[in-house]
């Protein structure tokens, strides 16, 4: 999906190794990236 986009718009939970990997992959990119980190509240 990186290759094929424009720009790259990531919504992250800072726990799947998968959205990790696609992070940096997409910083390799050069392609405009927008991250957004969530937090959950009231974990358990």
């Amino acid at each position: 999906m990186v290759n094929m986009a424009d720009a790259v718009l990531i919504v992250w939970d800072g726990y799947s190794k998968g959205t990790e990997h696609t992070i940096k992959y997409t910083e390799k990119t050069n392609k405009p990236t927008t991250l957004i980190r969530v937090e959950e509240e009231n974990k358990l």
